[in-house]
């Protein structure tokens, strides 16, 4: 992922997202000392979203692009199906400025959506997985990892396991039927299916077989 250093040396991400079955964020509140201990975090509630519906789409939309990334003009195209109105134009800046200012914003003042202006063109963009954590794209990274471990003749049993507890119901449940989604939809379920392949194959080939089951 694009910029994967970003704010690597923090222990813990200020924010993490669930996509797999009900979509849900968490706001980091505080780290422990101890690093044996937890960090702690608190769940975004639905009334904190105020019925601002185009703003958590505009969100879930950036999840599913390349790099967590897009363009003003693509992101009116995708959720308001046009990259002219006035109304549109309005639309994407108010639920972007309510992403930044009461979604995204951590306890070190920062928010994880940011405003690119280019020469030609502006974009928004979602900070990485240090900061922001996605269990899709954890799942993504965890199942590409057991790959180049098993390569290197290393047990990929571990990073299958985890990659697999993250998976626990539909990607984006709530967009099943949306376009957007459908290409990140896939590469998830992709990897979801090989992981599970995988651990069955492992499971039988040691005679675990209700495990396998």
């Amino acid at each position: 992922m694009e910029e994967a250093s970003e704010h690597d040396h923090r222990p813990h991400p200020l924010m993490r997202i669930f996509t797999f079955g009900e979509f849900a964020l968490e706001r980091l509140v505080s780290c422990p000392a101890n690093a044996a201990n937890p960090p702690r975090y608190i769940r975004i509630s639905p009334e904190e979203w105020s019925s601002r519906g185009p703003a958590q789409v505009l969100l879930k939309v950036l999840l599913c692009r390349t790099n967590r990334r897009a363009s003003r003009e693509e992101l009116m195209e995708t959720i308001w199906h046009t990259s002219e109105s006035p109304n549109a134009i309005h639309a994407l800046d108010s639920a972007a400025s309510f992403l930044r200012r009461h979604i995204l914003w951590t306890h070190s003042g920062e928010s994880l959506l940011r405003k690119i202006r280019g020469s030609e063109e502006t974009s928004f963009k979602l900070s990485g997985q240090h900061s922001l954590w996605v269990d899709a794209d954890a799942l993504l990274s965890l199942a590409a990892k057991a790959i180049r471990a098993e390569s290197q003749g290393q047990d990929p049993l571990p990073l299958l396991e985890a990659a697999h507890a993250l998976a626990q119901g539909e990607f984006l449940e709530d967009n099943l039927c949306s376009k957007w989604a459908q290409g990140r939809r896939q590469m998830v379920d992709g990897a979801r299916h090989r992981v599970l392949y995988k651990l069955v194959e492992l499971h039988l080939k040691e005679q675990r077989i209700s495990r396998a089951e």
